[in-house]
């Protein structure tokens, strides 16, 4: 390779020897923004630069002395801090002679945390969506009694501080209550996302309690009416795309606006399988969300410079009190056993289930929250793998 390289006219690559018989070590760690926690110090097998893909390490290290694994971390603590990580970071050193040499340091989950939480049997990826949510400004619209109220729970949980937005107050006190009595943070603003005035009051809200917007679930809907195209009323249609698809891009909007002041932030568009798998009666519906998907896309591009990311998770059957009303009362209705159509319903469903909706929920804070700092314009199926049906 160092002949072919010297034998190209005009080449100025430099070619460092440093690493020869180097020790190549990775450090993980986790950090609140504040204090930083070294999960796990691992030494490579392999010479220091050689990457097949497949990298062998142990834990702990063994050829390590007190004094270079006193600089390793002082070194990453240092890098973290300088960094302003608020999560996992993955920091890689280059040892020789006593000396401890950074190679690289990528503030993401990297491959070595799965190996180091089961070596130790902590749940350190948890540990770290628990932080990476923690204080950040969550809105979530249309809280209800299925998926909006799991979202707000599983923020909430994360240590998030929830702006909750829905037309019912009922609905909204009653979860803004049960976070609070949880010890959690928490407000309320009554909201139509077809009315630009409430989105602008409900960021408003947010910004003036809690400083900034960090993540929006756009979680509202509007089912339509189940009929088939020919027996529909058009109104409806424009009703329900009204909903779904120009007032989920009004809130957007309106939070798009901070979010450049910040120059950071991340939306999660509540999107449905009815986009990939068609049935009758519910054209209304899936053509707003058909819009929705559309949009996404070039909203990710769009606004991608500005640090905001945009992803959607597509959902399918949950399991919650909106499906288990629909499975007990149909049931009744044909006069066979809840169970007898909960297996028809998962048939389609690899996995066999109805996935939970707090399951569902977690996929959606998982694109909010940092983990997923480097993704958007993703659609991510969250039904079971059912899309593949």
């Amino acid at each position: 390779v160092v002949n072919l390289l010297k034998s190209i006219p005009g080449n100025h690559i430099l070619l460092d020897h440093y690493l020869d018989k180097a020790i190549e070590v990775e450090a993980d760690a986790i950090c609140d923004g504040e204090e930083v926690y070294i999960i796990g110090i691992m030494e490579h097998i392999e010479p220091c630069g050689i990457h097949s893909g497949d990298s062998n390490a142990v834990l702990p290290p063994f050829n390590l002395t007190d004094s270079v694994l006193a600089k390793i971390k002082k070194y990453t603590k240092e890098i973290v801090l300088a960094l302003n990580t608020v999560g996992l970071i993955n920091v890689q050193f280059a040892i020789k002679d006593e000396e401890a040499y950074v190679i690289e340091a990528n503030p993401r989950a990297s491959r070595t945390v799965p190996f180091i939480a089961k070596a130790f049997k902590e749940p350190y990826i948890h540990y770290a969506t628990q932080i990476m949510l923690k204080n950040k400004t969550v809105v979530i619209s249309g809280i209800g009694p299925g998926l909006g109220q799991e979202l707000a729970y599983g923020a909430a949980e994360h240590g998030a501080n929830c702006v909750l937005a829905a037309r019912s107050k009922d609905k909204l006190a009653e979860v803004q209550e049960k976070i609070i009595k949880d010890g959690g943070k928490a407000i309320s603003v009554t909201t139509d996302i077809t009315n630009q005035e409430d989105c602008k009051n409900l960021i408003d809200a947010a910004v003036n309690k809690f400083g900034a917007v960090d993540c929006l679930l756009n979680s509202a809907y509007r089912p339509g009416n189940f009929t088939e195209f020919l027996d529909s009323d058009l109104e409806d249609w424009k009703e329900t795309m009204n909903t779904n698809f120009f007032g989920t891009l009004g809130l957007t909007k309106v939070a798009v606006e901070q979010m450049k002041k910040q120059q950071k932030g991340s939306i999660v568009m509540i999107n449905s399988l009815i986009t990939k798998k068609p049935l009758p009666t519910q054209g209304g519906y899936a053509a707003s969300k058909s819009a929705l998907t559309g949009a996404t896309k070039i909203l990710a591009k769009e606004l991608g410079p500005h640090g905001i990311r945009l992803n959607s998770v597509y959902m399918g059957w949950m399991w919650g009190p909106p499906v288990e009303a629909y499975v007990n009362g149909t049931a009744e209705m044909m006069n066979i056993k809840p169970e007898d159509l909960i297996k028809n319903i998962t048939k389609d469903i690899p996995l066999g289930i109805i996935p939970d909706d707090r399951d569902c929920a977690n996929a959606a804070l998982f694109l909010a929250s940092d983990l997923a700092s480097v993704i958007t314009g993703a659609n991510l199926d969250v039904n079971g793998g059912e899309f593949m049906s």
